[in-house]
């Protein structure tokens, strides 16, 4: 087998689309994996396989893409296209534990994917983030969140490149906000760091309102919160006399 690397150009354009990638009709060879994905760095990859060496015409099939339409190939090392060895067992499709997940920032997320067949040669798995900005994912396949937003966790093959995916939503986490006036209590929630806002100052009769306690923080902390509504009572000045006329 022989792996080649396409180069979409601009790179963010073509970031996390598929390429479904064929060879023109009567070449002698095979492509394992036809259904590409592009990487952070505008990289697609794939392998032929083949039976002698020589060349080959490979189309590419993918919406709004700037890839050329086509690209040939060349095999040309003597064993590079050797019959493959009959005691090695190809890998012929790669599945992941779950395809889709949401993950709070503060938390990791544990995947995990497996080649088919069961008992194919090699085994090993490549892990890669669509946009390491939003996660992060290490050769186990924890993800660890950084930013809120959405990004591809990539599990790859590494014989034959054959690729699953979980689309993964990164949040921030939620709490919750308590108002309490005189033992009346509304609540609201919050994202972690989001603005806080205020309501109007509440009133009570004969009383003005000095404050909330604990004092408001401008944004939302790691935690939920109470804030209690402070009054003073309004003071009644004695000597103030009130005379009525006939």
């Amino acid at each position: 087998t022989v792996e080649v690397i396409v180069t979409a150009i601009p790179a963010d354009v073509s970031e996390g689309r598929f390429v479904v990638a064929s060879l023109e009709d009567g070449s002698n060879a095979e492509i394992r994996n036809s259904e590409l994905i592009f990487n952070a760095d505008g990289e697609a990859k794939f392998e032929i396989k083949a039976l002698a060496a020589e060349s080959f015409k490979v189309s590419f099939d993918v919406a709004d893409s700037t890839l050329s339409a086509e690209t040939v190939v060349a095999v040309n090392s003597i064993g590079t296209a050797a019959v493959d060895d009959p005691d090695v067992v190809e890998v012929t499709d790669i599945k992941i534990n779950q395809s889709s997940a949401v993950l709070l920032i503060g938390n990791t997320l544990e995947l995990s994917a497996n080649v088919l067949p069961s008992d194919a040669t090699n085994k090993n798995i490549i892990w890669t983030s669509s946009k390491k900005s939003v996660a992060t994912v290490d050769s186990n396949g924890v993800v660890t969140p950084v930013s809120k937003g959405n990004v591809w966790i990539i599990a790859t093959s590494e014989d034959g490149g054959f690729n699953a995916i979980c689309n993964v939503t990164v949040k921030r986490r939620e709490f919750t906000v308590t108002w309490n006036v005189d033992g009346t209590k509304t609540s609201e929630r919050y994202e972690e760091g989001a603005i806080i806002n205020k309501p109007s100052n509440p009133s009570k009769k004969g009383y003005t309102f000095i404050g909330w306690s604990p004092e408001v923080p401008s944004v939302m902390p790691s935690k939920d919160i109470e804030f209690v509504a402070n009054f003073r009572e309004i003071e009644v000045d004695p000597t103030v006399r009130i005379s009525i006329l006939p």
